[in-house]
């Protein structure tokens, strides 16, 4: 097994304060969180130190992109009778 494989089957802490993990982020892009500041709200993720904002921002980022591939764009109203 591969480095990378081992890293991606266990969490990594992205908020030591508040103990939220990329697994904990991801999980909450996939439950419809779809602002950082919404992410800060549920998780408490860099609202203390502030250390690891940009990191948390960033595998936020990363789960908005994934959750836009795995969840195509409905069309609605005229366009989708077309």
């Amino acid at each position: 097994m591969s480095l990378r494989s081992l890293l991606q089957l266990s969490p990594m802490i992205v908020c030591v304060c508040h103990k939220v993990s990329d697994r904990d982020i991801k999980r909450q892009v996939r439950d419809g969180c779809s602002s950082f500041e919404a992410l800060q709200f549920e998780t408490g993720a860099a609202t203390c130190c502030g250390c690891c904002e940009s990191c948390a921002r960033e595998v936020f980022e990363q789960a908005q992109g994934q959750a836009m591939i795995e969840r195509p764009i409905v069309m609605m109203g005229s366009l989708a009778a077309a």
